[in-house]
């Protein structure tokens, strides 16, 4: 696994510090957003233990390896809205 997740370093320095922004027009699409936050806790627990000395001049002790920033979603079907809420 260690060696798969270095190949994320070039991503890693370039989204250093801004979040990859994140909207959805249905509801069945909420489903990744969810995705998204599980791999980027992962990707940060990687970087915590293995990666960050080596990271330590480009990404800041203090901001999370890869951020996810859930903009909004939207549903017309009104039962459907309860799921995104």
């Amino acid at each position: 696994i260690g060696a798969s997740m270095t190949k994320l370093d070039p991503l890693i320095r370039t989204v250093a510090g801004r979040p990859l922004r994140v909207a959805t027009m249905c509801s069945g699409t909420e489903s990744p957003v969810l995705a998204l936050d599980m791999i980027s806790k992962s990707i940060e627990d990687f970087y915590l233990k293995h990666r960050r000395e080596e990271l330590s001049g480009e990404i800041s002790t203090n901001e999370h390896v890869l951020q996810i920033e859930h903009v909004f979603s939207c549903e017309i079907e009104p039962f459907k809205q309860a799921y995104i809420e």
